[in-house]
């Protein structure tokens, strides 16, 4: 008799158990799924704010700044901005891709000059393989054609291949950005990482990458 009243005891204990394990399945996929649309929601936010800085009229604080607002690229090794540029002074958008350091302007100050027309003003940056296979960095104002075009030497490129060993700060992915007269924006700065024995991590001495900025003359 002692081992059929048992039996209810341990069925009903069973059931009880399964029904807990099918809610926290439940509530489990409730939390994955919130997490995968609160993670899409922040990139489509982000992607309109982009977009709606290249099509809205750029919000300027003081027109005789210089202002910097990121646009949406189409692949990872291509970068867009909108400018203001002041129509008084003489702005200069340069390049470098060898001895970056984490912060602030590499010595050898760059290779790649390029006067920027005044106004609302559009920028491309791509970094792309040239005809003969070499590396090269493009810089690009569509209006008035303004191209530039210089190779990245091959000791100074293999970053490029090992593309999730480099980490990129671009200016104006927040919003408009206005720059203080004679500050120099920081526009990109990609940088090579080091490897080490968990990964990747911030190289602090100077490196091999991409950087692009605007000087005041």
């Amino acid at each position: 008799m002692s081992n059929e009243s048992e039996n209810p005891q341990r069925a009903s204990i069973f059931r009880f158990s399964l029904r807990e394990l099918v809610l926290l399945m439940a509530v489990a996929a409730l939390v994955v799924s919130h997490s995968i649309v609160s993670v899409r929601l922040r990139t489509v936010s982000a992607e309109n704010q982009l977009l709606r800085q290249e099509v809205n009229r750029l919000p300027l604080q003081n027109e005789s700044l210089l202002h910097v607002a990121a646009l949406q690229s189409t692949d990872s090794l291509t970068w867009r901005w909108r400018l203001h540029v002041p129509e008084d002074g003489k702005f200069v958008l340069r390049t470098e891709n060898a001895n970056l350091p984490e912060s602030g302007l590499p010595t050898k100050l760059g290779q790649v000059g390029d006067k920027l027309p005044k106004g609302d003003v559009y920028v491309a940056v791509t970094v792309e393989k040239s005809r003969d296979q070499r590396w090269a960095v493009v810089t690009l104002i569509p209006v008035p054609k303004i191209k530039s075009r210089f190779f990245i030497p091959e000791a100074n490129s293999t970053w490029i291949e090992q593309r999730p060993s480099f980490g990129v700060r671009q200016m104006g992915l927040e919003g408009t950005k206005a720059i203080p007269r004679g500050e120099v924006a920081e526009l990109l700065r990609v940088r090579k990482s080091k490897i080490v024995a968990k990964g990747v991590t911030v190289d602090m001495n100077p490196t091999d990458g991409v950087m692009v900025w605007i000087e005041e003359q």
